[in-house]
């Protein structure tokens, strides 16, 4: 069996997980050390951003990765395929987004 390019495997696994996860994460479940794994989420970036006509992005948010719709494409998927977030979610995620990192305690300070 022919082994899969590392770049490959990143965008199986971060697409198949549909959740972001860490270099240490990654590196884990792929059995790479994590500095291949980091230039390889380099590289996979690069070659998304490069891709004509691709729908999604490698985005980097803190220390974690996740495969995404790209913007311009969102606002023109079906409700269908959308997940509504519970106002309280938003309000958390809003506030992780703008403070992060943010250690838990403080979350919830602010969420009151």
């Amino acid at each position: 069996m022919t082994e899969l390019p590392l770049e490959s495997l990143i965008e199986a696994t971060l697409f198949s997980s549909g959740k972001s996860m860490s270099v240490a994460e990654l590196s884990k479940v792929l059995g790479y050390d994590e500095d291949e794994m980091l230039d390889c989420l380099g590289s996979l970036q690069a070659t998304l951003k490069r891709r004509k006509g691709g729908a999604l992005q490698l985005a980097e948010v803190g220390d974690r990765w996740a495969l995404e719709v790209k913007p311009g494409i969102a606002s023109h998927l079906p409700r269908e395929t959308k997940t509504d977030m519970p106002p309280k979610l938003l309000k958390a995620a809003a506030l992780i987004a703008y403070h992060q990192p943010m250690p838990q305690a403080r979350l919830v300070e602010l969420l009151g």
